[in-house]
């Protein structure tokens, strides 16, 4: 039992601990390690959080730091449960690039938090356990939970590009919301929530608010396509972003933003490599997020083409009905 054994604790909890806890189980009390830790200079950016000599003190870093700040001792775990929300999760999950300045911290609508400037303290008494799971050692809202407290401060456009990106990262199940909202029938911002789960059940799969955008903008063009992605043949079960798979159609999308990350390209040379190597018949057509606000009409002009043509080919017909679409 020694110091020692406290900045261990430190450096494998990622920097900031409660002493609180951490201070007895090294033999020390926390009044102990609150002393030497101002004077050694540690961090220290709550009264009972410190974080051992060189720790990084990033958005990260303060997140962990106010989730075990916010944590109650009633020893009731219901109450004295706290942890990050809204963009501050976003952030914590990797769906957003950067950590707001102020750490978004829900807890019990029963319990209080002294005002600190690095705060934005959210309380709910929806907030449960069972929404909270540890996310990189935070103790982060998740799941339809994080959409739900996102809808009090997000409209429609923004929470179905978080709903898209959180589900796309596999932190939310979007067939979990009709379930969720039924359970929870009073919040601020359910509206939109049920608006954003009706459109994203709608369209099916969809990987990126880029996939969404253009199928409803086909839509509105009188361009109706199969329900989620396209599926290609083979085992390894790859799909195009958008198509007909009647007909053999396909739209592959390729956006160059935040998300499109190592994996996503890798991903996309993959099923590019997987629609060179299909039987001949297949028509893919390619676009970049330039297509919605450079050249969208001459898009929706060669995949009309590309439509009628294989339809005429597939179907005899030149245009699939309704009934030729997957749903």
């Amino acid at each position: 039992m020694s110091w020692a054994q406290l900045i261990a604790m430190s450096v494998a909890a990622g920097g900031p601990i409660d002493v609180r806890r951490a201070a007895p189980a090294c033999g020390l009390t926390p009044r102990a390690v609150r002393d030497r830790a101002r004077r050694e200079g540690w961090w220290r950016p709550f009264r009972d959080i410190v974080a051992g000599p060189g720790a990084a003190q990033d958005g990260a870093a303060w997140a962990r730091a106010a989730a075990l700040h916010g944590q109650g001792r009633r020893g009731d775990p219901a109450t004295d449960i706290a942890a990050v929300t809204r963009d501050t999760a976003l952030a914590v999950m990797d769906v957003q690039r950067s950590f707001p300045t102020r750490v978004q911290l829900a807890i019990h609508a029963d319990r209080a938090l002294a005002p600190h400037p690095r705060l934005a303290v959210v309380r709910s008494a929806l907030l449960t356990p069972e929404d909270v799971r540890g996310v990189n050692g935070i103790a982060t809202v998740a799941g339809p939970a994080l959409l739900r407290d996102l809808a009090a401060v997000r409209d429609r456009d923004a929470l179905r590009r978080a709903a898209i990106d959180l589900a796309h990262a596999g932190h939310v199940d979007l067939d979990q919301l009709p379930t969720f909202l039924t359970a929870h029938p009073t919040f601020p911002g359910r509206g939109i929530l049920r608006q954003v789960a009706a459109d994203l059940l709608g369209a099916g799969r969809t990987d990126s608010p880029f996939e969404f955008e253009v199928r409803q903008r086909l839509a509105s063009d009188g361009i109706q396509l199969d329900r989620g992605q396209v599926p290609l043949p083979g085992p390894h079960r790859r799909h195009l972003d958008l198509g007909i798979v009647v007909i053999r159609f396909g739209i592959e999308l390729h956006g160059f933003g935040f998300h499109a990350q190592r994996r996503d390209l890798e991903r996309d040379a993959a099923r590019a490599n997987a629609v060179a190597l299909l039987d001949d018949g297949w028509t893919v057509l390619h676009a970049t997020w330039s297509v919605l606000s450079e050249g969208w009409q001459a898009f929706v002009a060669q995949v009309r083409q590309a439509i009628t043509t294989q339809s005429q080919r597939y179907l005899g017909t030149d245009w699939p009905a309704a009934t030729h679409l997957r749903r």
